[in-house]
């Protein structure tokens, strides 16, 4: 298992592939493939980090699951 933790500190607990599939399904796909080029292989910490950053970057705003009290 491994736990993920956003700047906030919300935790999400990665049990499978498929619970780290759902947070990478709230991902812009754009922003996710260039953060795949650049950084992998990397951790999925690493990953989550960079992806809030980079969406922060061209939206603006937060990142749903970068949020103190994410909605999914």
């Amino acid at each position: 298992m491994k736990e993920i933790k956003n700047l906030n500190g919300m935790r999400y607990i990665i049990a499978n592939n498929w619970q780290w599939l759902a947070i990478v399904q709230m991902m812009d796909g754009k922003i996710c493939e260039s953060l795949h080029s650049a950084l992998a292989p990397c951790s999925e910490q690493e990953f989550f980090d960079a992806y809030a950053k980079a969406h922060q970057e061209k939206y603006g705003e937060t990142w749903e699951l970068a949020k103190p009290n994410p909605v999914w």
